[in-house]
């Protein structure tokens, strides 16, 4: 494959903006080898060729590389609100961001990343749809092609319905669709959990265990995530002030999903990854950190050099709250972010988030056994780590450990919000910190070209 690389960073440093060719093509096109521009590449495929079952593998492909790169987007923006990322240059966008402005539809870089974002759910659907109309019709190659568009379309809607107040999802490549609206964006987690029990069965049916054990997993994050939501919207709006009286998450769908992913026997740090490559797509997040410094990770979170550009030893600037020593599993995942370079991998879901599904669950029920145990759980992955025993409090010792375990996995906003905890660089006039459940408006270059928002339909 060949890199579209160097022409979409010199694209992006001059407008802040990735140029796509096309919702479609160019997306398809991502995932295959040669020259993006060669006309024999076997992914560069035009609009008819998508109803030949023979494009199934390109279709799936695409949408994974429309997920991951959207995803890589918006995460670059709710990390800098959040106390993960901060400016790190002179862009003035990102200081709006880090200091908490965040319902600007005007930011260049939160509305450069809308595009990428919705491009991604579009591409599930398109994949799903093609993929299911092959298997009924018995054309359908290899079955994993569509069980996994029902992943990557579950990831999609999932992560828009986390980050934005409020979102178009019904447009296609013809024609706009009018927004969802911020009372009803909990819809869209119907429709990944819809996607995601679809998934599962499917893949117990063809006896997959690596996609049964995603799907398993991914059905406990969609449900947390829902009863987050709900949390931070009680009327379908952001609850405001510092937040929710009550922090703990405790749903059943959730818990009991996650119970069932252990009960698979997985590995003991089991992860989902979107990775990226000089083949396929760069990391949007790490490109603009590691390599651009427009943003630079949180002095709060890593010790940074002289410059304050650059993480380094010992890495993580949290200590933990027991053994007073650098958080190893910050530790690890700055090193891995920063010596990624452009590449990066994202963590989706993962073993540890499970485990600390099920330590909130148990500490909202008063069940203080189950939660040291399942925060010890995830505390043995690290040997110079001690077993909790009641040492601090346990909701301080859940925040610590999802900060830790967590980290630039897209959450960390959600858990600002939601335990009243103020990023030390937000100003006090702004969204982010006297709205608690503030996220993302509709981006206004959807505002501009929708003409349901335009009102010229």
């Amino acid at each position: 494959m060949t890199s579209t690389r160097s022409s979409i960073r010199r694209a992006r440093g001059i407008t802040g903006k990735l140029l796509v060719v096309g919702p479609l093509v160019g997306l398809l096109a991502i995932t295959g080898c040669g020259n993006l521009l060669n006309v024999d590449n076997p992914n560069n495929v035009s609009q008819s060729d998508l109803a030949d079952p023979t494009s199934a593998s390109a279709q799936a492909n695409g949408a994974l590389a429309a997920v991951a790169n959207g995803t890589s987007y918006v995460l670059t923006v709710v990390a800098d609100v959040g106390d993960e990322v901060t400016q790190g240059g002179s862009r003035d966008a990102y200081r709006q961001l880090t200091i908490g402005n965040l319902n600007d539809a005007h930011n260049e870089f939160s509305d450069a990343a809308w595009s990428p974002m919705m491009q991604g759910r579009w591409m599930s659907d398109f994949a799903i749809e093609n993929l299911s109309a092959f298997a009924s019709a018995g054309t359908l190659k290899d079955p994993d092609d569509l069980v996994r568009s029902y992943l990557y379309g579950a990831i999609a809607y999932d992560r828009i319905a986390d980050w934005y107040e409020d979102a178009v999802v019904g447009s296609d490549h013809m024609d706009a669709a009018p927004p969802v609206g911020e009372a009803n964006m909990y819809t869209l987690y119907d429709t990944a959990m819809s996607f995601v029990n679809t998934g599962l069965s499917l893949a117990q049916a063809e006896n997959n265990p690596e996609r049964v054990l995603e799907f398993t997993a991914m059905k406990a994050q969609v449900a947390f995530h829902d009863a987050v939501w709900h949390m931070l919207h009680p009327n379908g709006s952001p609850v405001g002030g510092n937040g929710p009286a009550d922090p703990l998450v405790n749903d059943a769908t959730a818990t009991a999903a996650a119970q069932a992913f252990f009960a698979l026997n997985p590995a003991p740090d089991w992860t989902y990854r979107f990775t990226y490559s000089s083949t396929t797509v760069e990391n949007n997040l790490a490109t603009v950190t590691n390599e651009d410094i427009y943003t630079i990770l949180s002095p709060t979170i890593a010790v940074m050099d002289q410059s304050g550009k650059h993480p380094m030893a010992p890495w993580s600037a949290v200590n933990d709250p027991i053994d007073g020593i650098p958080a190893p599993s910050l530790v690890e995942g700055i090193q891995e972010f920063t010596n990624g370079g452009f590449y990066s991998p994202l963590t989706v879901i993962s073993a540890r988030e499970m485990h600390l599904i099920l330590a909130e669950a148990a500490l909202a029920q008063g069940d203080n056994a189950t939660f040291t145990a399942q925060i010890n759980d995830v505390r043995s992955l690290y040997s110079s780590l001690s077993p909790y025993s009641g040492q601090i409090p346990a909701q301080q010792m859940l925040i610590h450990e999802r900060l830790t375990n967590m980290f630039l996995q897209g959450f960390r906003l959600a858990d600002l919000y939601r335990f009243g905890i103020k990023s030390p660089d937000w100003l006090p006039t702004t969204a982010a910190y006297t709205n608690a459940g503030e996220f993302f408006p509709i981006a206004y270059v959807e505002q501009l070209s929708n003409c349901h928002i335009a009102g010229t339909c």
